[in-house]
């Protein structure tokens, strides 16, 4: 059974193999149960997908879950192009921002879920530059006033 941390890195993942559908196409795809997964539990996500595109934040997004070099599950929901009513692909295209955060989490919940790291460890035991930062205290962008933080910065 996944641990709770590895449900939560599932739930990032989405975030990110939903916006890199079109990329996980080169990969042969397979069977849920073939490689590890539960088409019952897989079954679920698009209908949760599906509520943002009605609720209208989103108009269209792709689901892909990958597990041991294969496509085990390939979903689209919502619009390619709302205003034409164009239906969504899974090999649909996407511009993609600020997706290293996700990622960067994905990589430090394993570890965590590994036992090499935990999220009360200090930054600065793995990139040691962080032991010297400063932050933003106030002033103008001309003549910022730095400090250093009330405590270490944390994974």
């Amino acid at each position: 059974m996944p641990s709770k941390l590895t449900k939560l890195a599932v739930v990032l993942g989405l975030g990110l193999v939903g916006s890199v559908g079109a990329a996980a196409q080169g990969l042969p795809t397979s069977r849920p149960e073939d490689v590890g997964l539960s088409s019952a539990a897989l079954e679920r996500i698009a209908p949760a997908l599906q509520t943002y595109v009605d609720s209208g934040n989103l108009a269209g997004v792709v689901g892909v879950v990958a597990r041991r070099g294969k496509v085990g599950y390939a979903r689209a929901v919502g619009w390619m192009d709302a205003e034409r009513q164009v239906p969504m692909r899974t090999d649909g295209v996407f511009r993609i921002y600020s997706m290293t955060k996700p990622i960067i989490a994905a990589g430090i919940l394993k570890l965590v879920e590994q036992g090499k790291a935990r999220l009360d460890d200090p930054v600065a035991k793995f990139v040691p530059a962080f032991a010297a930062v400063k932050v933003y205290a106030g002033g103008p962008a001309s003549a910022p006033v730095v400090k250093a933080p009330d405590g270490p910065i944390t994974l």
